[in-house]
């Protein structure tokens, strides 16, 4: 079965390229990087309304004939973080990057002036709102990465964007 994923913002569509001589349906679900199932079986091949993280997805062939997985990645940008140490968004980071996927990263943290806050690794917990020690204020803040996929047949992913700080 080869299975052609198609990602679209935070959705995820399954194409499955159709033999004519043979009448295959197939029914779809979706697990999180930990196996456990968030979306279960569905003869729809398209999962939306999704965030960004690590998932399997998983086709059946309704007949029996077989099973087939495969793990994507689906990148989110988050617009805010609150570094109030209450265990939800206490950090700033990318959601549906590792290691498994891109095999080299650069993402920087400014400020509005455009001064280098800071520059965070792929395997890291992300960016805690300080710079050297300082405990910065709620605000816009800026970041720029560049994402480079194991894949070389992929395209280097580069994006600039904002976020925003709150501190209550």
């Amino acid at each position: 079965m080869i299975l052609q994923i198609l990602v679209l913002g935070l959705s995820i569509e399954i194409d499955i390229p159709k033999n004519p001589t043979i009448n295959e349906t197939f029914e779809y679900a979706l697990e999180d990087e930990n196996g456990n199932i968030i979306r279960s079986f569905q003869e729809n091949n398209i999962f939306s309304n999704l965030k960004g993280g690590i998932y399997n997805v998983v086709v059946e062939n309704k007949d029996g004939c077989g099973t087939a997985k495969l793990l994507v990645s689906l990148i989110e940008y988050p617009k805010f973080f609150t570094p109030n140490e209450d265990g939800v968004n206490d950090t700033w980071q990318i959601k549906g990057v590792n290691d498994t996927f891109y095999k080299a990263t650069s993402l920087r943290i400014f400020d509005r002036y455009g001064k280098l806050l800071a520059e965070i690794p792929l395997d890291s917990n992300g960016w805690n709102g300080t710079s050297n020690g300082k405990i910065l204020p709620s605000g816009s803040y800026w970041y720029s990465v560049k994402l480079i996929p194991v894949d070389s047949s992929k395209p280097i992913i580069s994006k600039k964007g904002n976020f925003s700080l709150l501190r209550k």
